[in-house]
């Protein structure tokens, strides 16, 4: 058994937040999950679920694509790109 954080994150270190469960329970819980993945969408219009998505689907890279998103680069295989907010 091990001390495991609950759904309000690893920063919080609350006794309301905290719980003994398996290791195995642990490392699947911390396996994100597919609302855990940032979306992306690129300067045509284009939404992909994910960066690796977008980067399979579109030759760019996806290191490239996240420093687009983070503001640090103008284009990646000559797209521009965002992070795309939507409650799916």
């Amino acid at each position: 058994m091990e001390v495991c954080h609950g759904p309000n994150g690893v920063d919080n270190n609350s006794i309301n937040n905290l719980r003994y469960d398996t290791h195995k329970a642990n490392i699947n819980e911390a396996t994100p999950t597919r609302k855990d993945i940032r979306a992306v969408k690129c300067g045509d219009g284009r939404v992909f679920f994910s960066i690796t998505e977008a980067a399979l689907h579109t030759g760019a890279s996806r290191s490239k694509i996240v420093e687009c998103c983070r503001g640090r680069r103008n284009k990646s295989g000559g797209l521009t790109w965002s992070y795309y907010e939507n409650d799916w």
